[in-house]
């Protein structure tokens, strides 16, 4: 719980601050900013796997909670930052984007499947997880100085911030903005909501229906791959997906119905095999049925968000896109957070 509320909360509001307060600070400020305090912070974690902390139990939990909230903060700060700059690009590189980060939930997915497959005590578990962190934070600030030198970055990005010192500045309205944006706006905040409120906190007690026969497929890789590897590729194909067909394109109450029909997966999902229970009967058994669900579900998740990011900028003028880009980011924090908080509900029913 306080894990929940030290990384959601400071997304959320860091999110809502950088949508409210982009087009006043520098972007490269920002996404340098940003990177660079995850990157110590991540460093600092790295190093404290190795140190006992057994003294100082209460200190290291303080410090723990601190670093999350510093992490999550910069996070939201960079996520910000990097939907803004895909919001000047065309539709595709916002599908890129948005792809890249269901990418990271399967590669997260694979080595925890690869660390169960060699037995790997918990410990170097985390520090191989967090050495590898560290790493594609430092790739990571290395590609976006490369990115920034690009012609394609300068014309699109750099371009429209010269033409506008050379005219009267446009005034941005947050309100306008959101006027013309809203349908998606909330269609990616409550696409998370629905998805957050069932997964990973409902979904990751769903056992295989032959748990217990002694088969580690049944046993010990039936959550993991299926909870995480299957719905994580099912997100990152369903983005693909949209990329390359948007549709809905256009029809942004059409986009808000179709997030709003996913409503129906979560009492489906509560009624499968997960234990404990409360309240709910388990009306879906069959592991086969749980697998096609669980996929449908991660598709629609991936499908809905992505149409929906890459349609809301089309909204605006080009001199909105970025912060129509930063408040849709924004509501994605709020769905995150909102949905999470739901899970605590859901996994007692």
């Amino acid at each position: 719980a306080y894990l929940t509320v030290a990384s959601s909360i400071p997304n959320t509001v860091f999110l809502v601050i950088n949508a409210m307060v982009c087009h006043r600070i520098s972007l490269h400020l920002r996404m340098h900013g940003s990177l660079l305090i995850m990157t110590i912070l991540f460093i600092i974690t790295t190093v404290l796997v190795k140190i006992n902390t057994d003294c100082w139990q209460q200190n290291f939990f303080i410090l723990t909670m601190l670093n999350v909230v510093f992490m999550n903060g910069a996070s939201a700060i960079m996520s910000g930052g990097l939907y803004g700059i895909s919001g000047r690009f065309p539709a595709q590189y916002i599908s890129a984007v948005v792809s890249g980060q269901a990418l990271g939930g399967i590669f997260a997915s694979v080595c925890e499947i690869v660390s169960l497959s060699l037995g790997v005590d918990a410990t170097l578990s985390a520090l191989v997880y967090f050495i590898i962190g560290v790493a594609v934070l430092i790739l990571s600030i290395i590609a976006y100085i490369a990115l920034t030198r690009t012609v394609f970055f300068k014309y699109h990005v750099l371009s429209v911030d010269e033409a506008e010192e050379n005219y009267p500045k446009p005034s941005i309205s947050l309100k306008g903005i959101m006027k013309k944006i809203w349908p998606y706006a909330f269609a990616e905040g409550f696409v998370f909501v629905a998805t957050l409120s069932v997964y990973p906190g409902v979904t990751v007690l769903v056992d295989s229906e032959y748990k217990g026969n002694g088969k580690p497929w049944n046993d010990v890789y039936f959550v993991p791959v299926v909870c995480y590897f299957i719905f994580s590729t099912g997100d990152y194909v369903g983005r693909i997906i949209a990329g390359y067909f948007l549709w809905p394109k256009n029809k942004p109450y059409v986009v808000a119905g179709l997030c709003l029909l996913r409503v129906a997966f979560v009492p489906v999902l509560m009624m499968c095999n997960a234990h404990p229970r409360h309240y709910l009967p388990i009306i879906i058994q069959e592991d086969y049925v749980y697998i096609l669900i669980i996929t449908i579900f991660a598709l629609t998740n991936g499908y809905i968000a992505n149409i929906a990011l890459i349609c809301a900028p089309k909204c605006v003028e080009n001199h909105e896109k970025e912060t129509a880009s930063s408040i849709m980011a924004a509501f994605l924090g709020i769905g995150l957070t909102i949905g999470s908080s739901l899970s605590l509900i859901m996994v007692n029913l």
